[in-house]
């Protein structure tokens, strides 16, 4: 399943000729003609309903301009970027409004709108003059930087730009700024107001501009002799109002960002956590030999596009999961079987044909479309099983696959709830598989983290704020309000907010207004496995002298799953086992040393090893507890009630006001994975995308 992406044309299809021939030829012309309110409103209804981007700032992002020309009263505008005349009609008709008592000769208000484009200023004269302000509106067509100086020689002498509003190409916003400062436009107190700057183009103009707010004295000497200090609108002494805000940067939140800028908006993401990566951890090894995963670590290159696109655009290299050799089935602390991978253990005939029978059920039904069956969703995955005649000993083994997939007890989770997990994942044997056709097929050499790490580059430093945990979220009628929990109490403002933390922790913020009861019923109820992990690294691969290819799994426990995780380039040998379930839960209250013991042990048991073997002498060993991570509470992906996930579909996941919701858990492709994180905040992103563009505003225009 793909996402539709955004639309990559907003302009220049004869969208905007389209447009004024509707307003000119409107049955209701004689109204919209001098009513610039009217006709704003009816361009961005047009917009709508044809579905048209177009790149107009839109109601709700003009009026912070709109409240500064109310309140500075400047005489003299002049805009970058006119388009087709939007934002000269809203912002002439507030500059007309605050100078209508001036008399005086010379001082009238002036209004001046650059734009390159000539088809695009021919549109923006013609809807100037329909609006009645074509008297106060001069439409100059060119480039800036030759607009500008004809500005300057219309002014003569009286340079007296009171407010320069940048909005045309993020490239040439810094150059555009220097040809005005040049020129002498700027007069002293000047206002600069510039849109989209949270785009990759603008970026130069943001970082002088971050430059010039954090040296404020400094700034005053360097146009001391210029005369030319001004205040920065989008500076810190004026919040900036962002298009989105992304609340955690795990690889959902990153994604959303991402794909939120790349369709032009501002963004900026918060993240409690002093790095990004969320439950993706790549720690690197004291031996320099590489990096342990102590979060997500498997991807596929042919079933998961978007973590694979990642890995090619990053070049990252990938080690292929080692399957050659016997694996081990530990039904108790006594017994063991010995097994190729990917055939049944040597249990009974008639424990195999119970096995058979559950597996090829929960996978049939896995492989049907639809919604999740209420039914299904009434029981647990143990009560559904046993409905099925499954033998005691293959309630134990789904059992272990809820371990191992989920971190809880089949007896824990609806058996609706584990069936829709599967048909996200293709399948049952596809979330169980280690070969190409499954999802543990490869691993990254160098740590999965690199992706998270990549995407911040490509977002920018400065648009993502680590150690800077939410504390409330007030949702507003037209905008969100964001207050995080730092020392000095700073508020962060924005359009739209994508919440990128698991639904287990939503109740934990303060939401104003509350989520609607549908919506807190299921995310309150929500849990995250125990889903731990317990890795250690030898010098050798011991096992595979042997003729073990590492993997095992057990009812016995602690461990109930093992994987060999070697990186054979890097000389890094390990095994990596999931300690999950109850069997966590009772392993995690131990000690360190206590932990470490009961691990090496258990390999001991199910290698086969004496008191002798390598198994006892590792190099080095992690331990990851998710449930003690404050900002994870456990893993992998939330878990709803039993009856929820069919009751409360159509709320859960879905934007409530301004607030959008991304995350693994609501991916409808590999739920629980790196690629089912991507896909949700894709999905989010045009969620925001699509959110704004309806309220008349261009996908391709940000905020200040």
């Amino acid at each position: 399943m793909t996402t539709q992406s955004p639309p990559t044309i907003w302009h220049g299809d004869g969208r905007e000729q389209a447009l004024q021939a509707h307003l000119l030829q409107h049955p209701a012309a004689a109204h919209l003609r001098n009513n610039p309110t009217a006709i704003l409103t009816e361009i961005d209804n047009w917009a709508t309903a044809h579905n048209h981007c177009m790149m107009t700032i839109g109601p709700e992002r003009s009026q912070p301009i709109v409240d500064l020309i109310r309140s500075s009263s400047p005489r003299t505008i002049v805009e970058l970027g006119g388009y087709i005349g939007y934002s000269a009609i809203q912002f002439a008709d507030e500059l007309r409004r605050t100078t209508t008592t001036t008399t005086t000769p010379g001082t009238a208000a002036r209004y001046y709108s650059l734009e390159s484009n000539a088809a695009y200023a021919a549109v923006a004269q013609s809807l100037i003059d329909f609006a009645g302000l074509g008297d106060l509106v001069r439409v100059l067509v060119g480039e800036a930087k030759e607009s500008l100086a004809r500005v300057a020689r219309e002014l003569g002498g009286n340079t007296a730009v009171d407010l320069l509003f940048v909005d045309h190409w993020g490239e040439l916003y810094l150059p555009d700024l220097l040809v005005a400062e040049n020129l002498g436009l700027l007069r002293e107190g000047a206002l600069v107001v510039a849109d989209n700057v949270g785009m990759e183009g603008a970026r130069a103009y943001a970082r002088w501009m971050e430059q010039a707010v954090h040296e404020v004295e400094g700034r005053v000497v360097r146009y001391e002799t210029r005369t030319l200090p001004y205040t920065l609108v989008n500076g810190q002494e004026n919040p900036i109002m962002y298009d989105v805000i992304v609340i955690g940067a795990g690889f959902s939140g990153l994604q959303a960002a991402y794909s939120a800028q790349q369709a032009g908006l501002s963004v900026l993401v918060l993240e409690a956590r002093d790095r990004v990566g969320g439950k993706v951890w790549s720690v690197p090894l004291a031996s320099g030999r590489g990096c342990v995963e102590l979060g997500a670590a498997w991807i596929n290159d042919t079933l998961q596009p978007r973590v694979w696109a990642y890995a090619q655009r990053f070049g990252m290299k990938v080690v292929q999961q080692r399957l050659a050799g016997q694996a081990v089935m530990e039904p108790s602390g006594e017994e063991r079987f010995l097994f190729p991978f990917g055939v049944t253990p040597e249990f009974s005939e008639d424990e195999k044909k119970s096995l058979e029978s559950v597996r090829d059920h929960i996978q049939a039904e896995s492989l049907k479309p639809g919604p999740v069956s209420v039914e299904d969703d009434s029981i647990t995955l143990e009560e559904y099983v046993r409905n099925l005649g499954a033998l005691p000993r293959v309630v134990q083994m789904v059992n272990l696959w809820a371990q191992v997939m989920h971190g809880v007890e089949a007896s824990e989770e609806s058996a609706g709830w584990f069936i829709d997990y599967c048909r996200r994942n293709r399948g049952l044997l596809a979330v169980r598989a280690d070969d190409a056709s499954g999802g543990q097929y490869l691993r990254f050499q160098d740590g999965a983290q690199t992706i998270a790490t990549r995407l911040v580059a490509l977002i920018g430093h400065q648009n993502i704020h680590l150690s800077t945990p939410v504390q409330a979220i007030h949702d507003h009628a037209s905008h969100v309000t964001v207050t995080v929990t730092t020392s000095d109490k700073k508020a962060y403002t924005a359009r739209r907010l994508i919440l990128s933390l698991p639904s287990t922790m939503y109740k934990e913020l303060t939401i104003t207004p509350p989520l609607p009861p549908a919506v807190r019923t299921v995310t309150d109820a929500t849990i995250l496995g125990d889903y731990n992990k317990a890795i250690i690294c030898y010098d050798t691969p011991w096992w595979r002298a042997q003729h073990f290819n590492g993997y095992f799994a057990s009812y016995a426990g602690p461990v109930i799953l093992a994987r060999d995780t070697s990186v054979d380039e890097k000389r890094h040998f390990s095994l990596t086992c999931f300690v999950n379930g109850n069997p966590g839960r009772q392993w995690s209250r131990l000690l360190p040393h206590e932990r470490r013991a009961a691990v090496l042990k258990q390999l001991a048991r199910v290698f086969g090893q004496d008191d002798t073997s390598e198994v006892w002498r590792p190099i080095e060993m992690f331990d990851q507890i998710w449930q003690h991570e404050r900002y994870s509470r456990g893993a992998l992906a939330p878990i709803t009630a039993p009856g929820h996930l069919a009751r409360y579909d159509e709320v859960y996941g879905r934007a409530v006001g301004n607030v959008h919701f991304v995350g693994t858990e609501y991916s409808a492709v590999w739920k629980g994975y790196m690629e089912g994180a991507l896909w949700s905040g894709e999905k989010g992103a045009e969620e925001v995308v699509q959110a704004l563009r309806g309220r008349g505003r261009g996908m391709g225009r940000a905020v200040l």
